[in-house]
């Protein structure tokens, strides 16, 4: 064989090679795909309509029901507690101050996302912090 023909059929082979590579990727996000649609939860029936040329049935006219009037004293709202809540409370209740990795033990928040929020609560005055990482109540 020469050296040319051998070049062509090298190109080919890597040529097949990579179109292969590529519908099995295809293949795999029709795969994919297919199984997120039968995960799904099927689409309600809805009820078929009316014709047109149909009379509708007649039903007695419904007296309307009262609605229930709400009244201001239905009871306080739950506020839900933010991440910014849960810090700055486990500072204040600790007598002695707490650190960083003191926090990060007992929220599981990143310590990113603690020196941040601890950052602004020292800038709005509501902690301290006597030494590097520790903090106490302002």
């Amino acid at each position: 064989m020469n050296d040319d023909f051998k070049k062509l059929l090298k190109a080919a082979s890597f040529g097949l090679k990579a179109f292969s590579f590529g519908l099995h990727q295809v293949a795999k996000n029709i795969d994919d795909l297919a199984a997120s649609q039968t995960t799904s939860q099927p689409e309600e029936e809805t009820p078929p309509r009316p014709s047109p040329e149909t009379e509708p049935e007649e039903h007695p006219p419904k007296d309307p029901e009262p609605t229930p009037q709400k009244t201001a004293s239905a009871g306080p709202k739950k506020k839900k507690l933010t991440d910014t809540d849960i810090i700055l409370s486990l500072i204040v209740n600790a007598k002695e101050g707490i650190d960083i990795n003191a926090i990060s033990r007992e929220t599981g928040f990143p310590n990113r996302k603690i020196s941040d929020t601890v950052h602004r609560l020292k800038r709005q005055g509501k902690i301290r912090n006597p030494k590097p990482g520790f903090y106490v109540k302002a």
